[in-house]
């Protein structure tokens, strides 16, 4: 009988090398400027609202008919990370057995966009404290 710490042992281990890597060819980040921020948020809007909503909330019209849902990128730990790195990875490459398919094919100039935005998203700059999700009616 396999004891419950070997148990836990190869869960954990399963996890760790099943996580997606930021590969060494991925480009060192441009520094974010409030230009390229914006740009993001154009692409944001054309991109990614239909399944993480227009304020980043993971609350798009898609959203009801998507499992596992959507990122929320105002409230939420990135399941990858939140280096400029990682979030670029994640939108280049999505996130197997998601509906978050990887947007490669554009521009890296456009990903670094993307993911300068939302990460000002997450840390609250790119949209004012009225535009966050609304608490659930209970």
């Amino acid at each position: 009988m396999i004891n419950f710490y070997t148990t836990k042992l190869v869960i954990i281990l399963g996890f760790i090398l099943s996580a997606p890597r930021v590969k060494a060819d991925t480009p060192e980040p441009p520094n974010p400027t409030p230009q390229m921020i914006q740009s993001g948020k154009a692409l944001f809007m054309s991109l990614c609202v239909s399944c993480h909503g227009k304020n980043g909330n993971g609350m798009g019209p898609a959203a009801e008919y998507l499992s596992p849902k959507p990122q929320d990128f105002v409230d939420n730990k990135f399941r990858f990370g939140s280096s400029p790195q990682q979030v670029f990875h994640t939108i280049s490459k999505g996130i197997l057995g998601t509906s978050m398919a990887g947007i490669g094919h554009i521009s890296a100039e456009k990903r670094w966009q993307l993911a300068y935005y939302v990460l000002a998203i997450h840390h609250k700059k790119a949209i004012s404290p009225l535009e966050k999700k609304a608490p659930s009616p209970q």
